[in-house]
């Protein structure tokens, strides 16, 4: 088996030899990197990966993609990868490929060969991943052809998370030998506190003014971003057509949120509430523990189990395996709406802590 991965995306070169510097076998020869399983060669205009080991394979695929704002859509992103991957491995016999495929120009039985097309998507809300293959299968042996697509677009925040689920064994699996299926491993993220309107033209300008961290302005996207590092930030585009302006939370820490930021959303920016999701998917959670163990209840909607906690509601979807831990908090009294949302915050936290426990 070979898997050979191309990518002119040279700002992921150092998120690679990242990963690959936990790897206690490697060896570093002029622009040559090896571990067991992989050999990356890198170029002054693109990397090149050579991969023998599907579990190698898993996990680089995923650090090649970015998070694309658009520009005609301001607020709007889409999760983009230039990477062009090619795999020859030994075939599954193409009575075993043929209903897993969308496309098929060829067949021939007696020979053993196979023409086709294999579609495999990630969504997460609005935003989707898709990997298309072409693939040759002679002689035993299959070549694919894969590249991954961009469907519609969506918040960084759900684009993230569709990234997050992006496989090649998925992909594979039912195509070749040395691909099972990977085992399901919960992803969570969050708690984000977040919110998102448009706000007054200058009340705006105002809040820009009064903040402490760094505001910077980003010419690809033309939007203002106040930059709170790693707790998160608060962005502001303008509709060209409408002049008007359009504000977007996205907080991951409260401890970053003060009395007087508070008074500031509200006074300054309109922002009534703010609403705070804790998300995990790839979460298998059997009925009889969401009812016996954990007390959730069964909603009308045929997939759907939720729970109303103190503070949040919780809504599982058996048949997606997501999670959805939600609240939202009033901000018009600074204090008290401070000392709640660090709350809620932390009980979600645990609440996730004690769903992930009932997790196979």
């Amino acid at each position: 088996m070979l898997i050979e991965i191309f990518t002119k995306q040279l700002d992921k070169k150092n998120t690679v030899l990242t990963l690959l510097s936990t790897e206690p076998q490697l060896q570093a020869t002029g622009d040559k990197i090896t571990v067991p399983g992989l050999v990356l060669h890198i170029n002054a205009n693109y990397l090149l990966f050579n991969v023998t080991s599907p579990a190698w394979a898993e996990r680089v695929v995923p650090l090649l993609f970015s998070v694309k704002p658009i520009n005609a859509a301001g607020q709007f992103y889409e999760p983009v990868s230039d990477a062009k991957i090619i795999v020859t491995a030994k075939s599954l016999e193409p009575t075993r490929i043929l209903p897993h495929l969308h496309e098929l120009s060829h067949l021939d039985m007696e020979r053993g060969e196979l023409l086709g097309v294999r579609l495999v998507e990630w969504r997460s809300r609005d935003v989707a991943v898709v990997a298309h293959a072409d693939l040759a299968v002679q002689g035993g042996i299959i070549t694919a052809r894969i590249k991954y697509n961009p469907h519609f677009r969506d918040s960084q925040y759900n684009c993230r998370a569709c990234i997050e689920q992006v496989s090649i064994s998925e992909v594979l699996m039912p195509l070749c030998h040395g691909f099972t299926k990977p085992p399901i491993t919960p992803q969570v993220t969050g708690p984000v506190i977040q919110a998102q309107q448009t706000v007054p033209g200058s009340g705006w300008a105002e809040f820009v003014n009064q903040q402490p961290a760094p505001v910077i302005y980003r010419q690809k996207t033309d939007s203002y971003m106040v930059d709170l590092g790693k707790a998160g930030h608060i962005n502001f585009v303008q509709n060209a057509e409408r002049r008007e302006i359009f504000c977007s939370i996205a907080i991951t820490d409260p401890q970053v949120l003060s009395t007087d930021l508070l008074k500031q959303l509200h006074d300054l920016l309109g922002f009534k509430e703010l609403k705070i999701q804790h998300k995990a998917v790839n979460v298998l959670l059997p009925s009889e523990q969401l009812v016996g163990k954990l007390s959730f209840i069964k909603e009308p909607d045929f997939h759907l189990f939720s729970i109303k906690c103190d503070y949040f509601t919780a809504i599982y979807d058996i048949k997606k395996l997501t999670l959805v831990i939600s609240a939202s908090v009033k901000i018009n009294r600074e204090d008290e709406s401070l000392d709640f949302i660090r709350r809620i915050h932390s009980q979600m936290i645990e609440f996730m802590h004690k769903v992930l426990e009932y997790a196979l």
